[in-house]
């Protein structure tokens, strides 16, 4: 294994943190602004109720139900404004220590599209023996170590596997997520992970979309080229100006412009303009 890299399976999330280096979810700021992954790092968020749901598709897809009750617990329906349930409470949470507490609707959600990933033949095919939530760590330039969590890892030669929840998985509804959410540039970051630590040309790298409403419909892609290359260009912007922004180059100013900049509106807008003209 190279010493720019190390590999460690998977890890309880308190052991991933405790790991150094800068991971994704921060980096990728740097493509707004270094400011914003500074303050990513200073005010990390909660997780929001959707970031918990797709947490637990997350388990049950690709570590299995057994894992998933060991790790979820589903809350009661009470009324906690009652002494009745008060006590059914306090007695579920008594049980649940140490659990991430799921609702009864989100569990039932998680169980669905655990059951709908299974029956794709796809799915089955890339899903059959790897490493779930491999978490991996290297040198990504001199003195800048990055970190990062792989949905699957395949055992042989596969492609990198990543499990999106999404309200639209149609190949033009997600193709706008991809881009939105710059999943080009993540599919990047772990493609130069894995070639980093074990020497090889980076691997494809497919990603499982798969809805969280009825009836659970399923995307599967492997990102082409032109979107590949355009990640790879976002992964260096990102790097590059993390680097300057620590040295000072550009400091962390949330400043877009320093100067007045002219401004002018995207080609697709300008159509507008003379949508509705009468020749």
């Amino acid at each position: 294994m190279p010493d720019t890299a190390e590999l460690y399976g998977t890890l309880s999330r308190q052991a991933y943190a405790e790991l150094s280096g800068i991971n994704w979810s921060i980096l990728k700021h740097c493509i707004d602004h270094p400011s914003k992954a500074l303050q990513a790092i200073k005010s990390p968020k909660e997780p929001t109720s959707r970031m918990v749901l797709g947490t637990a598709v997350h388990c049950a897809v690709l570590e299995g139900l057994s894992m998933y009750y060991k790790r979820f617990s589903v809350a009661p329906n009470v009324d906690r404004r009652t002494k009745d349930g008060k006590e059914k409470w306090k007695a579920f949470e008594a049980l649940s220590e140490k659990k991430t507490v799921i609702t009864a609707d989100d569990s039932r959600t998680v169980r669905s599209v655990a059951s709908a990933v299974s029956g794709h033949p796809a799915c089955l095919d890339l899903l059959k023996n790897g490493t779930p939530e491999a978490a991996v760590r290297w040198e990504m330039c001199e003195g800048l170590w990055g970190k990062g969590i792989i949905d699957w890892l395949p055992d042989g030669e596969g492609p990198l596997v990543d499990l999106k929840t999404t309200r639209d998985a149609s190949p033009s509804g997600f193709a706008r997520q991809i881009a939105n959410y710059y999943y080009h540039g993540q599919a990047e970051y772990y493609r130069r992970a894995i070639a980093t630590l074990r020497g090889e040309p980076p691997r494809d790298f497919v990603i499982i979309a798969v809805e969280v409403e009825p009836p659970y419909c399923i995307g599967v892609y492997r990102l082409n080229n032109e979107a590949l290359e355009a990640g790879s260009r976002m992964v260096d912007m990102a790097i590059d100006r993390w680097l300057a922004a620590s040295r000072g180059d550009n400091g962390y100013d949330a400043h877009y412009t320093d100067y007045i900049e002219d401004l002018g509106i995207p080609t697709w807008a300008l159509s507008y303009e003379t949508a509705n003209v009468v020749a």
